[in-house]
């Protein structure tokens, strides 16, 4: 019997960012955003005719980009509202290099 398994997550909220350009072609992007998510734990809960399982989570969202134009860029972002516990935040630091 075959069993489909996945996992996904549906944001929804304003964000707001500004870019502050420095020395060169370096720039710093801080941004904040706040809204709310819906979790989407198995597919089988988007078959046709299964009853929706809404449960929506707030959330809150900072971070900030270092980077160079047209070249690397560092981020850091830092989440609250897992849905489960207060106060508990969970953080992402993201390097992006562009191939040219």
């Amino acid at each position: 019997m075959p069993h489909t398994a996945g996992s996904g997550r549906v944001d929804l909220g304003p964000e707001v960012a500004y870019r502050i350009d420095l020395a060169g072609a370096t720039f710093t992007e801080p941004r904040a955003a706040f809204g709310s998510f819906w979790g989407i734990d198995s597919l089988s809960k988007l078959a046709p005719g299964s009853a929706p399982q809404v449960d929506p989570r707030l959330k809150a969202e900072a971070g900030v980009t270092l980077g160079v134009v047209n070249g690397p860029k560092l981020q850091a972002t830092g989440e609250e509202g897992d849905g489960i516990a207060r106060d508990v935040w969970s953080g992402r630091l993201q390097l992006s290099v562009p191939l040219k």
